[in-house]
């Protein structure tokens, strides 16, 4: 077995979708698209930091699910570990960041996404658990 892993993650990446700060979702006319979730977030900036990490989660073979690809590989993170599903979708969540005093509001899309059919008896456990430290969420 290769080297041990610094950091592996195992979870959901989306699509966050912000609108300019001050608009509204439902009248801008214009938005931020970046891949984000707590696992791939700590991925990135880990490997950010020179360490030796990978994701692993369930993608669709489609744009959103390359544009999240891209944008981990660019920061570094191993994708061997991720499984490529030929249907489904990546779920999102849409961000509009308020005028203060007023709080963010989030809404999440994640239903029927490719992440939540992910089963345990599909993930390489002998290549994900050879880590020093291994991040999830619940």
């Amino acid at each position: 077995m290769s080297d041990p892993y610094d950091v592996t993650t195992i979870g959901e990446t989306m699509l966050r979708i912000s609108t300019p700060p001050g608009q509204a979702l439902e009248t801008s006319t214009h938005a931020d698209i970046r891949p984000a979730g707590a696992e791939s977030n700590v991925a990135s900036a880990r490997a950010g930091l020179g360490r030796r990490v990978a994701w692993c989660g369930r993608l669709p073979d489609n744009p959103p699910g390359r544009l999240i690809a891209s944008v981990l590989r660019r920061s570094n993170v191993d994708l061997s570990l991720v499984e490529w599903c030929n249907t489904g979708r990546v779920g999102s969540f849409y961000v509009e960041l308020e005028t203060p005093p007023t709080p963010v509001r989030v809404t999440y899309d994640r239903a029927d996404s490719c992440a939540v059919a992910m089963s345990p008896d599909r993930i390489d456990w002998a290549r994900l658990l050879n880590t020093r430290l291994l991040h999830l969420t619940g």
